[in-house]
């Protein structure tokens, strides 16, 4: 996967970026977004999902508790063809991309997720990341800040 993945960074991605040099993490995030019969049917509460907002979990990157720098881009593709029911939504507007297609777009300043529920027959998988030129990349924006981590301890890491 690390030879595709630096494959894919410089043969697309620079090109996109349009720079021959570019700052991106490492590896890119793989995210589940579990179908219906997984997720809230097996939870036992019929009426868990009346009362949870389902774009409660939007977001803009910049904003607690993510803290992205504003040099970010965004990036996501798919691992399969998304519907309107398992896709990402960009300001409540669903993104509807083939599989091998991916997006662009300005997560530190747009509002970006999915619905709370995956409401279709159909798992997504997909992979996410975020890039920038080296020309944007600016040290001075990067900060201290304390981030929760899962078993929610606080660290104080540099952003």
């Amino acid at each position: 996967f690390v030879n595709l993945w630096n494959s894919f960074l410089t043969d697309v991605l620079i090109k996109v970026l349009g720079s021959n040099k570019i700052v991106v993490q490492k590896l890119p995030s793989y995210k589940i977004y579990r179908a219906q019969e997984e997720n809230r049917y097996n939870v036992g509460n019929e009426d868990l999902d009346k009362d949870i907002d389902m774009w409660s979990n939007h977001h803009k990157d910049e904003e607690y508790p993510y803290y992205h720098a504003k040099f970010d881009t965004n990036f996501w593709l798919p691992l399969m063809n998304v519907d309107s029911m398992n896709t990402m939504y960009i300001e409540k507007e669903p993104v509807l991309i083939q599989y091998g297609e991916f997006i662009e777009f300005q997560g530190n300043t747009t509002s970006h997720g999915a619905k709370v529920f995956n409401e279709s027959q159909n798992t997504r998988y997909s992979l996410d990341w975020r890039a920038c030129r080296y020309e944007d990349y600016d040290e001075a924006l990067l900060d201290d800040r304390e981030v929760y981590l899962r078993d929610n301890k606080i660290q104080k890491i540099g952003f």
